[in-house]
């Protein structure tokens, strides 16, 4: 047998129950007889004004709550509209309430016109304080954040650009003083002069690819055939792949157009592929398979390779992270995956992974449609 829920008959009014549905959503009502001049609150609105039972409003006293000049300049350009222009009005206002306290409200007004003239406004009024004050809050906090931001990237900008040409200055002096005093390289001290100089010029290549990062979202996106994009990446990178005795199969929809920065798509396959052929194992030649697949929003390229694998138990956390380096290869920079992951993102796609010491490695390239 159903059991219907019923409600049970009670002899409530339909404006008693208005007024507890009002009072259950702490949404007030309010009226304004124009013709008499009259304007009356509810319960639950002289409660959000914080003021006392028999309190009896009028325009004057009512415009007085909104201390904000912002609010007050408001409140009263959408009162006269109503009355003259017939307009429905809902603002988000500040008021201070008789007891001194700051709130947000909500204030919707409707009029209603009898002839050519306006002769009543009424409308709800509603204390929003608490999803004001958080939405406050989350703007301020953006704020902040995407100032501390345009900090970073313009320290980035300066690091990269200005201190590129002192690190390469102090480069040539180096060489310089090597071919004025060959001797110099018997010092201990040389050698790790060089070092040093060539470290440091790497780093600040680093940096600089990262900050191009952000250079390159000014730029249009364009819409490109997926398949055939990458073979011109794998085309582009036939001597590496020839010297390496490569193996690559694009098995990529070929259907399948997506927009995407092309700056950012091709660093992206450049640096997988260069990983997998740097990452290979040892007494196996590099394969490597792209495949593809449609879910939801995005089209997804499935890159896969059978080379050395990672131990994600150990490196999950931070597989994308800037110099992290998973095996013990010399020329390992650390930077590949991370700017894969910031270029991908930037692109409103994601990349996930799955992969197993000597089993391989295989990148989910999430591009949305």
């Amino acid at each position: 047998m159903k059991n219907d829920f019923i409600l049970p008959k009670t002899d409530i009014s339909h404006k008693d129950l208005f007024l507890f549905i009002q009072q259950a959503a702490t949404i007030g009502s309010w009226e304004y007889d124009i013709e008499n001049n009259n304007l009356t609150w509810s319960e639950v609105t002289k409660d959000i004004h914080e003021v006392e039972a028999d309190f009896v409003p009028n325009l004057e006293n009512a415009i007085e709550f909104y201390t904000e000049e912002d609010s007050k300049k408001r409140i009263t350009n959408a009162v006269n509209d109503a009355i003259i222009e017939n307009e429905n009005y809902d603002l988000e206002l500040e008021i201070t309430t008789k007891k001194g306290n700051k709130k947000w409200v909500r204030a919707i007004g409707y009029p209603v016109h009898s002839g050519n003239k306006c002769v009543k406004l009424y409308g709800l009024f509603q204390d929003i304080t608490p999803s004001k004050s958080l939405e406050i809050n989350i703007k301020s906090l953006l704020k902040i954040t995407t100032n501390q931001n345009k900090r970073l990237l313009n320290f980035a900008h300066i690091v990269s650009h200005n201190l590129r040409s002192h690190s390469t200055n102090f480069n040539m002096l180096l060489n310089l003083m090597k071919d004025e005093y060959p001797e110099i390289e018997k010092n201990e001290f040389y050698p790790m002069l060089t070092k040093a100089s060539a470290k440091l010029n790497e780093t600040i290549h680093n940096l600089n690819e990262v900050a191009q990062t952000d250079i390159h979202l000014k730029e249009n996106f364009v819409e490109i055939n997926v398949y055939e994009e990458i073979n011109k990446i794998v085309e582009s990178l036939s001597g590496k792949i020839k010297s390496s005795n490569a193996k690559i199969v694009n098995k990529v929809d070929r259907n399948i157009n997506i927009k995407t920065i092309p700056a950012y798509f091709e660093s992206i396959f450049l640096n997988l592929i260069s990983n997998s052929i740097k990452y290979k194992k040892d007494s196996k030649d590099p394969e490597i398979l792209i495949s593809s697949l449609l879910k939801d929003e995005f089209f997804i390229v499935k890159f896969k390779d059978k080379g050395k694998g990672i131990d994600l138990k150990l490196n999950k956390h931070k597989i994308f992270g800037m110099y992290n380096t998973f095996h013990e290869n010399k020329d390992s920079r650390g930077l590949g995956l991370f700017l894969i992951k910031n270029e991908i993102e930037a692109m409103q796609g994601k990349i996930t992974v799955k992969s197993k010491l000597d089993l391989g490695t295989t990148f989910y390239l999430h591009f949305k449609l």
